[in-house]
């Protein structure tokens, strides 16, 4: 990734290429596992750091935002591919990403709701259970998941028209996670951190 792309850079800002797209969602993704596993960590502490807690919420709420947008845009673009060219099993996948979105917009919203009690509020019982409930959702439902979609888009985009397609990753969304990961990072004790 260009210096200046993860800075800012001018206003002439150079759109990043497939392969920093690539590799800023693959560190994103990273990210994500280290900080539920520091959620995960957190929630086992007695008493347990609202802080940290918050700072992890914010974290998973910005990223899994970001799939959840990503996903849908995918599922968008790939249906009346997949639908054209008669795609039976494409279109058993598609229907099975879209049924996981929906439900991880579910569990985020659940999510954002505690986050709020807690801070908000003080309301930590709230925010602990609503966290806690992220982490067993995330456990069964993404972290066993692959990328199913990754051969059906394979067989209906090119990888230029697919990057060109899905380029979301600007300098604002690389400062924007690095902040959010940098906070759990500052929070974390150095054995459970992200």
């Amino acid at each position: 990734m260009s210096a200046e792309l993860i800075a800012g850079g001018s206003n002439a800002e150079p759109a990043p290429g497939p392969d920093d797209i690539a590799f800023h969602r693959h560190t994103e993704r990273r990210h994500m596992i280290r900080v539920k596993n520091a959620l995960a960590a957190g929630l086992r502490v007695s008493p347990a750091d609202p802080a940290l807690i918050l700072a992890c919420t914010d974290y998973l709420d910005y990223v899994v935002s970001r799939f959840i947008d990503q996903g849908r845009a995918n599922v968008a673009r790939l249906m009346p591919r997949v639908a054209a060219a008669g795609d039976e099993e494409g279109a058993r996948v598609v229907a099975d990403i879209a049924q996981t979105l929906t439900a991880t917009e579910a569990a985020l919203v659940e999510l954002r709701a505690g986050s709020a009690a807690g801070r908000n509020s003080g309301r930590l019982p709230e925010l602990l259970k609503a966290a806690d409930r992220f982490v067993v959702f995330y456990d069964a439902v993404l972290a066993s998941r692959k990328d199913p979609a990754q051969q059906v888009i394979e067989r209906h985009f090119s990888s230029e028209e697919y990057w060109a397609l899905t380029n979301d990753v600007t300098g604002e969304s690389i400062a924007r996670e690095g902040a959010l990961f940098e906070a759990v990072e500052r929070l974390a004790p150095a054995s459970d951190g992200p």
